[in-house]
């Protein structure tokens, strides 16, 4: 995004759906962010998607691809710090992380 105040982004009033409102706080709970920013996530998410609708298996097979190359290279780092582990100090980092969300 551009270095604007929060305050001059556009605003867009948005009517939910019964029950959506509750799933997208609960979405954005375990990803972290507040309803908005994980209501522009999701939007991006849908904006940067390049999978058409009539798409055929091998173009999505593609896309999916990409998108599993490009999180690994963001992750690549936390993967390696972790592939060290014993299966024990797995077992507590998982338990910590549980304990965060």
């Amino acid at each position: 995004m551009s270095d604007k105040q929060v305050r001059d982004y556009d605003k867009f009033m948005l009517r939910f759906p019964d029950g959506m409102r509750d799933a997208i706080a609960e979405r954005a709970k375990e990803n972290g962010r507040s309803m908005n920013s994980e209501i522009v996530q999701i939007l991006q998410d849908a904006i940067d998607n390049k999978v058409s609708a009539n798409a055929d298996t091998n173009e999505i097979f593609s896309v999916l691809m990409g998108k599993v190359a490009n999180w690994y290279q963001t992750n690549s780092h936390v993967i390696e710090s972790i592939s060290h582990l014993s299966d024990d100090q797995l077992k507590q980092l998982a338990d910590k992380i549980e304990k965060k969300n």
